[in-house]
């Protein structure tokens, strides 16, 4: 291989530096920025070097470390015998005097394959700035901020059977309803499951009170349009207003692939109209979909016209709004919007992926993100329409009869604490839309004959009422079953003492009663009595135990006279 063409090889391999073929290899948080991560040893040694070439901290660094050549720029790294790069003032320069040859080395005698020596020198040298992470043959270069971390206080999440509830839920859909009078621990419920699966990253534990995979968004009553939500266009002053969901979203996407779950928590959604600020969100949730590679996706909840309007004001950077960040610092905005336009570099950003992604199909959901809405049903707020509840795992929160080991013990302390070993995200991750696309190892045919059969049961139970339920209902009933199943395969079966966790198909029956159909029904007498009479009798051959009780109250509500308004919420 003659020097041209390796020089070629290098500018070519250099250009694609933080935008890989298939623009996803690069993952980023605020605080500990994933710059890039490779598979392949060899690009990624490049990709550390041209960083290095380029950056004036990095060089500051490392001429203060290590001189040589009278203490210029063009340094050597002379760490444990390992020779890695002189670094020079421009790509041309730095990389004249590097070469490859087809077995993989750098020249100077340093093997790229053999990375962990290169590991060990980026560590000496940038310690308590930039570091290298080996793991399972992926090649990560880490920028570490000095940031206050919150070590973890215990070994892992003390989980009850509640939780676990939610967990098959939320793998089922990503959109819960915690419903109850106030003070049940609907909010404290919602963080739990975020500090539950929190990393100790270095990123997402720097808070005491709130994890960084947790956003508590209050929902006010005046919330009668999305831009609460999804942000707005302002033609005064020609930018546009990203929201707190919206930062917290392209957060969760740099997450995505490590599976760790985000987690919203809509606060009294109902003190304003749902359909009035959350439709948008309701429409999109619906429009999931599994890919070929097993990726869940949706359409755009913000269209890609917002990440290409090029008439935003020029002191103004969406992307650098929703927490993106420049590959290089920057002292004016203004300048820094300029050297955009003017220039055919492929890319200013460390998640160069996300911003091609942003402006190629705009913000969509990602598959890690679970919003559960937390609700008072009492004469303050508004009620829910049958849209919202069909598109929703409900829950009700209630307060039983207190217990001293349940309140003071060990296990209350742990809801709120970073923990060692957080639960694994994937018991959360939605990972399937369509129960037409299973495989025949999650149903047999006598399964599928018993859940057709409860679906239509109900359904003539309800005939005649505004209440009947359809294909959702059918396909998140096989779903919760398959869900079930799977986390008890990634467990191994294996639970937290006093957990109870059904795999029974009678059981899942009885969950999706409570969870889908019962908070559908409200209304008076005449509307309801009929379904809860139907449903009670089916409950009570079926031995659906929650369901029972449920039921049993609703009818009770009505009244002696016969003249109440009966619901699911107590």
């Amino acid at each position: 291989m003659n020097k041209e063409t390796i020089e070629g090889n290098i500018r070519d391999s250099l250009s694609r530096a933080l935008k890989l073929m298939n623009g996803e290899d690069f993952l980023s948080s605020e605080t500990n920025t994933i710059l890039f991560q490779f598979e392949d040893a060899t690009k990624f040694v490049w990709e550390c070097i041209k960083l290095f070439n380029k950056n004036k901290e990095l060089k500051q660094l490392l001429s203060s470390k290590y001189r040589a050549n009278g203490g210029s720029t063009g340094n050597y790294l002379r760490i444990n015998g390992c020779f890695v790069a002189q670094l020079g003032q421009n790509d041309i320069e730095g990389f004249e005097s590097i070469y490859t040859d087809e077995e993989g080395y750098i020249n100077n005698g340093f093997d790229a394959r053999e990375v962990d020596k290169f590991a060990i020198a980026i560590n000496d040298v940038f310690a308590d700035h930039y570091k290298v992470v080996i793991e399972d043959n992926l090649y990560k270069l880490i920028k570490l901020q000095n940031n206050k971390q919150v070590a973890p206080q215990c070994k892992e999440p003390a989980l009850i059977s509640q939780d676990y509830q939610y967990m098959s839920a939320i793998k089922t859909k990503p959109f819960l309803i915690l419903g109850g009078f106030s003070g049940t621990g609907k909010s404290i419920a919602v963080k739990s499951l975020a500090f539950a699966t929190c990393p100790c990253d270095g990123y997402l534990n720097t808070s005491e009170t709130s994890p960084g995979n947790y956003l508590l968004l209050s929902v006010k009553p005046n919330w009668h349009d999305a831009t609460e939500i999804t942000g707005f266009r302002s033609s005064v002053n020609r930018n546009y207003y990203v929201t707190d969901f919206m930062k917290f979203v392209i957060k969760a996407k740099m997450y995505e692939k490590q599976n760790v779950p985000f987690f919203v928590c809509l606060d009294e959604m109902n003190l304003a109209p749902v359909e009035e600020y959350f439709a948008d969100f309701l429409s999109v949730i619906e429009s999931r979909t599994k890919r070929q590679d097993g990726r869940i996706v949706t359409d755009a909840l913000i269209s890609k016209s917002v990440f290409n309007d090029s008439n935003y004001a020029d002191d103004f950077n969406i992307f650098l709004e929703l927490g993106i960040h420049p590959t290089e610092e920057f002292n004016d905005i203004t300048e820094f919007n300029a050297r955009l336009k003017e220039s055919n570099e492929d890319a200013f950003y460390q998640e160069q992926w996300l911003v091609d992604e942003l402006k190629e199909q705009g913000m969509t959901i990602p598959q890690n993100l679970v919003v559960i809405g937390t609700v008072n049903m009492d004469d303050t707020t508004n009620s829910f329409s049958r849209k919202v509840i069909d598109r929703a795992m409900t829950f009700e929160t209630v307060v039983g009869k207190f217990n001293v080991d349940e309140y003071f013990g060990e296990g209350t302390s742990l809801l709120m604490q970073y923990c060692e070993e957080p639960t694994k995200g994937e018991l959360y991750i939605s990972d399937e839309v369509r129960a037409t696309d299973l495989s025949s190892e999650y149903l047999n045919e006598e399964e599928k004959e018993q859940i057709i059969d409860f679906i239509n049961n109900i359904n003539k139970d309800l005939d005649g009422t505004p209440f009947q339920i359809s294909y959702r209902v059918l396909n998140e009933t096989i779903l919760l079953y398959r869900s079930k199943k799977e986390i008890d395969r990634i467990l191994g079966g294996e639970y937290e003492l006093d957990v109870e966790f059904s795999l029974d198909l009678n059981d899942i029956f009885d969950d999706i009663l409570m969870q889908k159909i019962l908070p559908r029904i409200e209304g008076d007498y005449d509307k309801c009595h009929t379904a809860i009479e139907n449903l009670s009798r089916r409950a009570k051959d079926s031995d659906w135990k929650r369901s029972i009780e449920k039921l049993e109250f609703m009818e009770r509500r009505f009244g002696q006279d016969k003249s109440g308004f009966t619901s699911f919420w107590n």
